[in-house]
């Protein structure tokens, strides 16, 4: 897993839920579809375009489908939860 891991928790015909759980820089999303995270455990920052927004456990963050794929940088080891469209 070299300090990331995804989980499969759920999928069905309209969403995914992935549990992940990362100490080291993640890439996650992708373009043409929104998803939405929750920090269930750390703290970090997702980065997109050179901006960075700093997440917590508690936080949820929605990321528009045009924002693309995202780097989560864990400031310890984080756990996700990644929902997404099927």
């Amino acid at each position: 897993s070299n300090g990331a891991r995804r989980e499969g928790l759920v999928s069905c015909r309209y969403f995914a839920l992935e549990r992940l759980t990362a100490s080291v820089p993640l890439r996650v999303g992708a373009g043409g579809a929104c998803r939405a995270y929750v920090c269930v455990k750390g703290s970090g920052e997702i980065e997109n375009r050179g901006a960075r927004f700093p997440f917590r456990t508690g936080d949820v963050y929605l990321v528009p489908a045009e924002c693309g794929a995202c780097v989560v940088l864990p400031g310890e080891e984080v756990t996700l939860l990644e929902c997404s469209p099927a």
